[in-house]
């Protein structure tokens, strides 16, 4: 097999390859020795609004071949965070393609401009998603898409190292780097508990509210630890009133779904105002 010129995706099994496109890209593809209509596949992969950030048109990729001749996907954008998961749909994966990221000099100038590295630790594109956590991906998703409405509050539950520290993570990251008027803030439960004692200690109350207030999307991670914390419960309470009411993202996540935590009954009526989207290994 040749490699695939500029400007196409190419899917040979469960690997993609997706190079940058031009207005008038086609798609090519190959699976089980079966050709696919290009602009079709174009057609139904690529969303029917698209950023002009030069990010998503232009920067190089480049194609290798592993020891046992699949190819390896190159990218230096983010592109894959946008299509791979509808690629994955169209042709029914369950597991994530191969993805390497590389640079080029036009899209290296993008990035120090924001001075933010694509690769970062938590993204869309590496999570490692199944079926078992689908559902709180593409959940997830939805907060950071301008074009789709999300689900608020939304609140992931699952075991330990199932992935919810991830997501959270990736939305907070996303946003920060990549909205020029949206602010988010992950913090750990145990943490806001503790901001909580020290505004009461401290006197700090309306510095405190002020910052919370000043969020567009607030995460908090592993809010187990608000079992029999009624002050900090009653101050996340009117911080959640808050935030709704001026139509501000709210983001939880915890080990088990919220009637099952023992957490104050104000605090689980709020979180179930929105998704529960659970993740299972």
């Amino acid at each position: 097999m040749g490699e695939p010129k500029r400007g196409v995706f190419w899917l040979v099994d469960n690997s993609i390859l997706a190079f940058p496109f031009e207005a008038d890209a086609t798609v090519g593809v190959a699976k089980s020795g079966k050709n696919y209509n290009h602009k079709l596949l174009w057609d139904f992969v690529k969303p029917k609004e698209c950023s002009n950030k030069p990010f998503y048109y232009y920067p190089r990729g480049r194609v290798e071949f592993n020891s046992k001749g699949k190819p390896i996907l190159y990218m230096n954008c983010n592109i894959g965070e946008e299509y791979i998961p509808k690629i994955m749909e169209c042709f029914g994966l369950t597991e994530l393609p191969q993805v390497h990221y590389d640079g080029s000099s036009h899209y290296m100038s993008y990035l120090e401009k924001q001075e933010w590295q694509i690769m970062d630790k938590y993204s869309f594109l590496n999570f490692r998603v199944s079926s078992g956590n689908y559902f709180a991906f593409q959940a997830a998703q939805l907060i950071i898409d301008p074009r789709k409405e999300s689900y608020n509050p939304l609140y992931i539950y699952g075991d330990h190292g199932s992935g919810k520290t991830h997501l959270l993570k990736t939305i907070e990251d996303y946003i920060n780097h990549e909205s020029d008027d949206k602010r988010a803030f992950y913090i750990l439960a145990e943490k806001f508990i503790n901001d909580v004692m020290d505004m009461k200690t401290n006197g700090n109350s309306n510095k405190f509210v002020d910052f919370y207030r000043s969020l567009d999307v607030l995460l908090i991670d592993d809010i187990d630890c608000f079992v029999g914390k009624s002050e900090a419960s009653s101050e996340l309470v009117n911080i959640i009133d808050v935030m709704l009411n001026d139509e501000k993202q709210l983001v939880f996540s915890s080990q088990k779904e919220p009637r099952k935590l023992g957490i104050e009954e104000a605090l689980i009526s709020r979180i179930e105002k929105g998704l529960l989207a659970r993740i299972e290994f």
